[in-house]
């Protein structure tokens, strides 16, 4: 079990942020669902399944 079911991050957009905090997950989750928004455009690292609304999108990644 992980230590969160459900886990959201809105990291400042244009700095990288997003996949930084994606590729932690990825290394170690700490959630069963961690959903990450960011600009529609930025690169996510694979895995995740991108929502896109205008141009802001959101990332969804399922551990397990």
């Amino acid at each position: 079990a992980h230590a969160y079911d459900v886990a959201f991050a809105d990291p400042p957009y244009d700095k990288g942020l997003a996949a930084n905090v994606a590729e932690q997950w990825l290394a170690i989750p700490f959630a069963d669902i961690l959903g990450i928004e960011h600009r529609a455009f930025e690169p996510m690292p694979d895995g995740g399944e991108k929502r896109r609304y205008g141009g802001t999108a959101i990332t969804f990644y399922r551990a397990g």
